[in-house]
């Protein structure tokens, strides 16, 4: 019921930026730093091109939700660029939540009994 209102807004809730970062990780296919140009690369990164990400220091526990209707992520695209990299012992669980879709995780009303409360 809410998802009206949220959506007459988007993207106002994050920049350019992001949404240029998003943009390359998709075609990529590469979760890494924002790549600016060779030269801003090599001044930022020392490298001419972004590096991946860490997410081998990650302590925290992490509970991966995921679901087959999710056009934009697959659990095969999730385990490869992200959950391979990190620590084995944080991550907790593997949750899939079946009818949801990418959105759904913001927007559904029963976000809270079938996200929030198992963890």
């Amino acid at each position: 019921t809410r998802a009206p209102v949220y959506l007459s807004h988007a993207p106002s809730g994050t920049s350019t930026w992001n949404l240029l970062h998003y943009a390359q990780m998709a075609s990529h296919k590469r979760v890494e730093h924002m790549d600016r140009n060779p030269l801003e690369n090599m001044q930022r990164y020392g490298q001419e091109t972004p590096p991946p990400y860490n997410f081998s220091s990650i302590t925290a526990p992490i509970y991966h939700f995921w679901s087959r209707n999710d056009i934009l992520q697959t659990r095969e695209e999730i385990e490869k660029t992200i959950m391979s990299t990190l620590p084995q012992e944080t991550v907790k669980e593997w949750i899939e939540i079946p009818e949801y879709n990418h959105f759904d995780y913001a927007l559904a009303i029963d976000c809270a009994d079938k996200v929030f409360n198992p963890i």
